[in-house]
């Protein structure tokens, strides 16, 4: 029976090249390979349960990225003066690709902790950089990956306080004032995450050294995931 934290302790290494060959996939493969692709995610999101106050935001601030693209490109499409139903099935099909490549992006995020994914990068850049250079982008990687749900929350709180504090105010005022918020919301995370990096000595390159062990369910996986890779290319 596979559980969502066997999911967790897969070598992050192989999580990440899952997603770089079902990225580069889901740009070759037609309506069928992305329903597929749509299907082993929902199965791996089902696994971890219950989305978090944050990843739920995050998905729905995808979809609306999503739409916005759509429409967009419905527009182009009828300036263009390119028959309706095309336009409409490409900005689809377009908008359905774009959506599961960010919940990809999503769910190597959910099973991949932020200082995983810098170490496999350092493991990577090691024979090109030197142990003494590589750690620098794994940190950055590391913050880069926190510091994405922290910015959703950021956004949120931003909202909520002006619509609590200043209901009437006017739209140009809150456009004035909701940027400023936000970038003092992130001044503040980001002197908390510099004593936390500082803290837990996170600025060495001893910090940063892969601990990996590649186990027999991890080449068990690396097959499962070639043969759903192959099969969203052909589909």
């Amino acid at each position: 029976m596979i559980d969502f934290k066997a999911v967790q302790s897969l070598d992050p290494r192989l999580k990440i090249g899952a997603v770089l060959l079902l990225g580069a996939a889901l740009w070759n493969t037609g309506w069928w390979g992305l329903c597929l692709c749509a299907v082993l995610l929902f199965f791996l999101f089902a696994l971890a349960g219950r989305f978090r106050a944050e990843t739920g935001d995050l998905v729905r601030r995808f979809l609306l990225f999503v739409l916005f693209w759509m429409g967009l490109k419905i527009v182009l499409g009828v300036v263009r003066g390119e028959p309706l139903g095309g336009v409409l099935s490409g900005s689809l099909f377009f908008g359905f690709r774009l959506f599961l490549l960010l919940l990809t992006g999503l769910a190597l995020a959910v099973t991949t902790s932020a200082r995983q994914l810098g170490q496999s990068l350092s493991w990577v850049l090691r024979p090109f950089l030197g142990r003494d250079r590589a750690w620098k982008p794994a940190l950055a990687l590391a913050l880069m990956t926190h510091f994405l749900p922290q910015c959703a929350e950021a956004f949120g709180t931003a909202r909520t306080c002006l619509s609590m504090r200043f209901p009437h105010a006017p739209a140009y005022r809150k456009a004035l004032l909701y940027p400023q918020m936000v970038l003092r919301f992130m001044g503040q995370k980001t002197w908390d995450r510099t004593l936390a990096v500082t803290v837990r000595g996170l600025d060495e390159a001893s910090a940063w050294v892969p601990g990996f062990c590649w186990k027999e369910r991890d080449t068990v996986a690396a097959g499962l995931v070639a043969l759903a890779g192959a099969a969203v290319f052909m589909l």
